[in-house]
């Protein structure tokens, strides 16, 4: 009878609970459990780099993302973004996101400390910003903030780098400048020939050919570092055309028509 008593008692607090705390979950609950899915954050370099093997040019292929006199520019393809450290020649951070890149919105500090990551269109195209990320690079850390847009207050930012960003613009799109007016040339495609052309700004007479970048399949993204030095991704060699696994980073010249700095992903 003993027994059957303590059963019916077990019974009872299971029932309690389902119809208590116990079954409902609050927002904080939620928050913790899609957090768990790891939909954003922090992967080891060599790992991303493993994972970006396979890819090949397609519909799409990088987008690169920069700020003005920033130290870092940012490649992402599909789930995956590398940082380049532009002093440092070399690619040292990776970010998984599986939401994916190309439908998100991403903004930077200029001092690459952290970022906002958003994924802006639901399932069905529609504009629905959803699994808000703040970025810490410094402690390569991706910490959830909401699940929407109507979730999403500032405050959920820390108040020392609140300032570096803008309700209004972070849900927009990314805050990426291809800086090109700090370049002393005008570069042109000749889509017929599939060459790149410099001219010269302000009188746009011809000056020469990038010829480093002649038959190469590319992003068609250039950024402007400095008044005679372009940054972009091209393959490693022309044998790796169209697999973007194996691009590789690289400043460019545009006075000597030369690379001058180069980082590859992969290697074969």
């Amino acid at each position: 009878m003993k027994k059957s008593y303590n059963i019916y008692v077990i019974l009872i607090l299971l029932t309690m609970c389902l119809f208590s705390s116990c079954g409902n979950k609050n927002k904080d609950d939620e928050r913790y459990d899609i957090n768990t899915q790891n939909v954003g954050e922090f992967v080891d370099v060599a790992y991303a780099k493993e994972k970006l093997e396979p890819a090949i040019w397609g519909s799409q292929g990088y987008s690169i993302y920069y700020q003005k006199q920033s130290p870092y520019i940012y490649a992402a393809f599909g789930e995956y973004m590398l940082r380049y450290n532009i002093s440092e020649n070399e690619i040292d951070r990776a970010i998984q996101y599986k939401d994916g890149f190309i439908d998100s919105s991403f903004n930077v500090t200029e001092d690459g400390r952290v970022a906002v990551l958003i994924n802006l269109w639901n399932e069905t195209q529609q504009y629905e910003p959803q699994n808000i990320y703040l970025l810490n690079f410094n402690k390569s850390e991706a910490v959830y903030l909401a699940d929407s847009k109507d979730n999403f207050e500032m405050e959920m930012i820390p108040e020392d780098i609140r300032n570096d960003f803008n309700i209004e613009s972070i849900f927009n799109g990314s805050n990426h400048d291809n800086n090109l007016e700090i370049v002393n040339y005008n570069i042109e495609y000749d889509a017929k020939d599939n060459r790149y052309i410099a001219y010269v700004r302000y009188n746009n007479l011809l000056s020469h050919e990038i010829t480093v970048l002649k038959g190469l399949l590319f992003s068609d993204e250039l950024v402007g570092i400095d008044s005679k030095t372009i940054f972009t991704l091209i393959p490693t060699n022309k044998e790796e055309n169209g697999l973007l696994g194996y691009y590789k980073f690289v400043l460019i010249d545009v006075e000597q028509d030369k690379i001058i700095q180069e980082c590859p992903i992969n290697i074969k």
